[in-house]
């Protein structure tokens, strides 16, 4: 999609700012010692890049991929914060009432599950933040990968968090019946495979809307194919280069 767009003329204002803006944040990141920063500042370049080798159509064709960059980006604690207790006690009240449901008797008080004299705390990596970021990260990658609609893109997009939950509640129902769930090495291996259970779910849930929703029509993937301009390639290349070049002397700031 990227090499269609080659031919076009360039939108070059949009690509300055952007590129501009990428050796700002990138510098900036050296600077303060702060790599995450980086992140923003390859979705620049990329963005930039695209702007400026296929003009629009260019930058359309690295949008997801610049956007799925940001997904790596870490949540500000302040705002994490906010929201990540509630999953706490919520994942605690919900494996409770599920496990009274099916009659295996449970107690909880805050973020502390009791059951049969165990007490199982519902900590922050139990909250359920990782896993629904993972799903809805993989639900990102389907509308690419797998050409899929705009529509049954953007649903997959916002029911990606709840299949994050549920595979979460799976997993805390697992660690609080499984005996051995005490030692870290199989805690930890319950989390990978409710991971891979979480993109299973996910892809369960992609089958079922293709059977529901209407697919693509026919021949609107399809794209033409057009030589690159050596021209605009190596001025990129060199741009590239030059900011690699230039953030090794960078001096990051120390307090005095």
């Amino acid at each position: 999609r990227l090499r269609a767009s080659f031919g076009i003329a360039p939108r070059r204002v949009p690509a300055a700012l952007l590129l501009g803006a990428a050796f700002a944040l990138c510098f900036w990141s050296h600077y303060v010692g702060t790599p995450s920063l980086l992140l923003p500042a390859l979705t620049c370049v990329l963005l930039g890049g695209g702007f400026w080798l296929g003009g629009r159509p260019g930058a359309r064709a690295v949008l997801l991929p610049a956007v799925f960059v940001m997904t790596a980006f870490p949540i500000p604690a302040a705002l994490l914060n906010q929201f990540i207790y509630p999953l706490q006690i919520f994942t605690a009240d919900v494996v409770t009432a599920m496990l009274n449901a099916v009659g295996l008797a449970t107690r909880v008080e805050g973020d502390l599950i009791f059951r049969e004299g165990a007490i199982f705390q519902v900590i922050e990596s139990c909250s359920g933040v990782r896993t629904i970021e993972t799903i809805v990260m993989s639900s990102l990658l389907y509308h690419d990968l797998f050409y899929r609609s705009r529509l049954q893109s953007w649903l997959l997009f916002l029911l990606a968090p709840f299949v994050g939950i549920a595979a979460n509640l799976l997993r805390v129902i697992g660690i609080v019946l499984n005996p051995y769930s005490k030692f870290a090495a199989i805690h930890t291996l319950q989390g990978l495979v409710m991971i891979v259970v979480a993109v299973m779910m996910l892809a369960a849930l992609d089958m079922l809307l293709t059977r529901i929703l209407p697919a693509d029509p026919p021949g609107t993937r399809v794209r033409s194919m057009r030589p690159l301009a050596p021209a605009r390639a190596s001025v990129l290349a060199v741009l590239a280069g030059a900011l690699a070049v230039a953030t090794l002397f960078v001096t990051p700031w120390k307090e005095r």
